[in-house]
Formats: C-alpha cells, sequence, structure tokens
C-alpha cells in the first residue's frame, strides 16, 4: 500500500469522526506523506502513485492537535506565533536516506 493512502485513509477517518459528532475526541489526527526522489528533486510532500514507486524513500506523518495533546516535555507547535497543542502520534519510514537528506523538510516538525 502506498503512504500517501495511508495518509489519505487517516485524514478521512479523522475527519468521518468530526462529521458525526457523535464521538468524543480530545484532538483531531492529520497526516502527511512525503517521498525523496533524490538529490535534484528533493522531498515532495503528498507524492503521487508514480512518484512513490520511484522514491528513494518514503515517509508517513501523523500528529494529533487539541486540548491537552502537546506538553512541555513533548513540545508545542510554534504556528505563525501563536502555541498550537499537538504531539507526533504515528511515524512510518521506508527506503535508505540520511539525516542530511531529509532534515530540510522534516526538522520543522519533529523535535
Amino acid at each position: 500500500m502506498f503512504f500517501s493512502t495511508r495518509a489519505a485513509a487517516l485524514n478521512a477517518g479523522s475527519l468521518a469522526l468530526l462529521d458525526t459528532a457523535s464521538v468524543a475526541m480530545r484532538g483531531v489526527a492529520v497526516a502527511v506523506s512525503l517521498a525523496y526522489l533524490g538529490e535534484d528533486k528533493g522531498l515532495v510532500v503528498d507524492p503521487t502513485n508514480a512518484e512513490e514507486s520511484k522514491a528513494e524513500s518514503r515517509f508517513v506523518f501523523a500528529w494529533a492537535f487539541g486540548s491537552g495533546m502537546g506538553t512541555e516535555e513533548k513540545g508545542d507547535m510554534e504556528v505563525d506565533d501563536e502555541d498550537v497543542e499537538a504531539e507526533i502520534v504515528w511515524t512510518e519510514t521506508e527506503g535508505d536516506f540520511t539525516r542530511d537528506q531529509v532534515s530540510p523538510g522534516i526538522d520543522p516538525w519533529i523535535r
């Protein structure tokens, strides 16, 4: 299964739970997929299936945003000078990569 499909499935499930309004939730999960296509193309956000098939490595990251999600120990995210309570709840990687290859695209999100 493509990583982009996994991210889309998590996002769809999260939105479906929000839409029903009958499930108590402390936060909302959101996911993004990334593919590293080599030094010439770099890191691609939300790759197509063709891009993902050619990728040297691929990634999925998911966060939960909501009340009580982030703590000082886990690290709050800052978006446009506002604190956002969030924590990373799922990561999956596959392929050959070094931190130097992907850190420009990933470091802002991971502490």
